[in-house]
């Protein structure tokens, strides 16, 4: 797909030939269903309609606007950040580079989350807060699924997402919009910061909190792959070893929950000691890893700042 040809006819089924080889050689690993996400966007169809169009010409307009998306990934760009969304919890979310791109390992938090949402006694408002939100995928999903699991009687739920960052609450509140989600209130909010976890009034407080931190250290940050180099660093990394945002949640967290309040973290692939050992430090009990999926940590906050935690953990 040289530029130096521009009256050449492509046909769909040529221009997806040349440009999985193209991809292989950039070392993408798969390039072929890239190459369809990306013509699909420029064609507005789904990928099945590729190929039942395999011999439909593209316009010249067509061929370069692919030419452009393909040009982003081949220099290592996300395909999500491209398309502007991905799907999570079989739910499409947009994305921007604002924000982290959601991963389905995530998805296992949003189930722990609602394993302990289904306890709850329903005889008040349940109220949820998830911090550091980012694209929302999480506390939209736990949102959504809440109105599935819980009796007509008992849907009053109340969600808050905490994010420092103005542009991916900007994300999230488009999430809400796409959704029709109405009942998740996104607020600007430092949590490494003690005094955004101040005392609240007993109605104020939660029943639940949850996580999925920055928690990589600056070293793993050098090692990572230059795809995930374009998603925010703010998002990714954290100091004190990836530990940082750990430390502040199980010192803080106690604050704001109700009794027998529970968190539910994402944790790195080798964070599980040191999260618990964090969690036990600051009077939570009950420390557990997932072991059927080895990415959650839940903890419950039993009386005067003892706890339960739910940790997950990222794939090794």
């Amino acid at each position: 797909m040289s530029s130096h040809d521009p009256d050449q006819q492509w046909t769909i089924g040529q221009i997806l030939q040349w440009s999985a080889r193209y991809f292989q050689e950039k070392k993408l690993p798969t390039g072929r269903l890239d190459a369809e996400l990306l013509l699909s966007k420029v064609l507005r169809c789904e990928r099945i309609g590729l190929y039942t169009s395999f011999e439909k010409p593209l316009s010249k307009e067509e061929r370069d606007s692919f030419r452009s998306l393909l040009v982003r990934r081949a220099q290592g760009e996300p395909i999500a950040y491209i398309l502007g969304s991905k799907e999570f919890m079989g739910r499409d979310f947009s994305v921007s580079p604002a924000v982290l791109i959601p991963r389905p390992e995530t998805e296992f938090v949003v189930e722990e989350a609602l394993a302990i949402v289904k306890t709850f006694p329903l005889i008040h408002k349940i109220r949820i807060l998830d911090v550091g939100s980012g694209s929302g995928c999480i506390i939209l999903s736990i949102a959504l699924s809440c109105k599935q699991i819980l009796p007509e009687t008992a849907q009053d739920v109340h969600c808050v997402a905490w994010d420092i960052s103005k542009e991916a609450l900007v994300v999230l509140n488009e999430n809400a919009n796409l959704l029709g989600v109405s009942n998740v209130e996104a607020k600007l909010c430092d949590a490494l910061n003690d005094e955004s976890w101040a005392q609240e009034g007993e109605e104020e407080k939660f029943d639940l909190v949850v996580s999925n931190p920055p928690y990589v250290s600056e070293s793993e940050y050098a090692t990572l792959e230059r795809s995930i180099l374009f998603e925010p660093k703010g998002a990714l990394v954290a100091k004190d070893n990836g530990l940082e945002f750990y430390s502040s949640i199980a010192r803080n967290a106690p604050k704001l929950l109700r009794k027998n309040g529970s968190i539910v973290l994402e944790i790195g692939a080798t964070q599980r000691s040191s999260v618990s050992d964090i969690l036990r430090s600051q009077g939570w009990k009950q420390i557990t890893v997932k072991k059927e999926t080895q990415y959650v940590i839940p903890a419950k906050l039993v009386p005067a700042k003892a706890g339960s935690g739910n940790l997950c953990r990222r794939r090794e």
